[in-house]
């Protein structure tokens, strides 16, 4: 014999816009969408990586660590640094990047960047 399904309890329209209310007032998902955009990119969570591991490199090291153009690799740390992610420091004809203090580093270090530091990479 099958047992029948339980229903699904039914929401209230004033609990749906209630529940709707308090999605839109979130602007921490907003906040963690962004910053999930940017590490989406295997490029940019490579970046990431390096930095986390190395500490500071440049355009010129990042690019050819990564097999990427400089102008590539410009425009991935120019989107981390507009986002607080990563901060330049001008050494006299480079321009070397590192990570910033940020909440979400700390986060991704937590989730990811330890991880794969501890496989070996």
């Amino acid at each position: 014999m099958r047992k029948k399904k339980k229903e699904r309890e039914k929401r209230s329209p004033k609990e749906l816009a209630q529940m709707k209310r308090n999605l839109a007032a979130a602007s921490a998902i907003d906040h963690a969408a962004n910053m999930m955009r940017l590490t989406g990119s295997r490029t940019r969570l490579k970046v990431l990586y390096l930095l986390d591991t190395v500490g500071e490199l440049c355009v010129a090291d990042l690019g050819q660590i990564l097999r990427v153009s400089e102008s590539g690799i410009s425009q991935h740390l120019a989107l981390l640094r507009m986002n607080g992610l990563v901060a330049s420091r001008r050494r006299a004809p480079t321009v070397d990047y590192r990570l910033t203090d940020h909440p979400f580093i700390a986060t991704l270090r937590d989730l990811f960047l330890r991880q794969l530091r501890g496989a070996g990479g």
